[in-house]
């Protein structure tokens, strides 16, 4: 009657597929909390440019930068992935 009542473990291959879907909705989450604080930073960041005086081409600028910035870390990531 006991035999009944145990809960069923599951399967090595079924536990390897739960950590591994764990792992990838948790890796989208941080990813996407990331991007969020990131556009809130930049986004804080403009404001203080604005509010500091700058100018609109030392803005436009700084964005070029940021998004230049972005480029080269995704060249790089990219780079490292075709080895």
């Amino acid at each position: 009657m006991l035999e009944s009542h145990k809960r069923k473990l599951p399967t090595k291959k079924q536990a390897k597929n739960m950590i591994i879907e764990t792992f990838k909705q948790e890796l989208k989450k941080n990813h996407i909390k990331g991007l969020i604080e990131g556009g809130e930073i930049i986004s804080k960041t403009i404001l203080d440019y604005i509010n500091n005086g700058k100018s609109i081409d030392e803005i436009k600028n700084f964005c070029i930068s940021i998004l230049h910035s972005g480029d080269t870390i995704n060249n790089n990531i990219e780079k490292k992935e075709n080895k």
